[in-house]
């Protein structure tokens, strides 16, 4: 729910009890998400992902980090195919 739908407004004191509802029941899958996201991530690189409080934000966030990871990853195999030298051999 939370990862499907914008971060909802939070109700008023004077606001419907279907808008409350349906308030806590996006708060409460935004924390689930959160949480599911977080212990599942590696303790080592749980410190490089950003602290957000919004689900949909927080899967952003991972995705672009791990875009930028996979770019600087293809630069080191490519500089490693690049600077490779023949040396005779058909096999290792």
């Amino acid at each position: 729910m939370a990862l499907f739908e914008d971060e909802c407004t939070k109700p008023k004191v004077d606001s419907l009890a279907e808008q409350k509802a349906h308030y806590q029941k996006w708060e409460r899958a935004n924390r689930l998400g959160i949480l599911v996201m977080k212990k599942s991530i590696s303790s080592s690189l749980n410190v490089s992902v950003p602290n957000e409080t919004n689900a949909k934000k927080f899967l952003d966030a991972i995705g672009q980090w791990f875009q930028e990871s996979e770019k600087a990853e293809t630069g080191q195999l490519m500089q490693k195919l690049c600077n490779m030298q023949y040396d005779g051999g058909v096999l290792d």
